[in-house]
């Protein structure tokens, strides 16, 4: 199981026994990434997919230079997890 990006449709999926998971984000004018949804099939949960979205999708920021806004719930979860991203959160205050 490979994650692919698709930089015109702005997600990183992967597709397991034919069924897509995938990580949806926005790109912002001021060099800001938002990651806006996670999602994994019911049947195909527990079994790492997200995690491994999230950490394809954070490299991908990280290695572009993007400051993050985690806006999906999932990816909040997973920087309190891994706190190296926390340097590259954006500060909307």
């Amino acid at each position: 199981m490979q994650i692919m990006h698709d930089a015109a449709r702005r997600e990183f999926y992967l597709i397991c026994n034919g069924t897509k998971s995938l990580l949806a984000y926005t790109l912002h004018e001021d060099g800001v990434i938002e990651f806006t949804r996670t999602f994994v099939p019911p049947e195909l949960r527990g079994g790492s997919i997200a995690a491994r979205l999230a950490a394809a999708g954070l490299a991908f920021a990280v290695a572009a230079g993007y400051r993050i806004v985690p806006s999906c719930s999932y990816i909040k979860h997973y920087i309190t997890k891994y706190p190296r991203y926390r340097n590259h959160l954006y500060d909307q205050t």
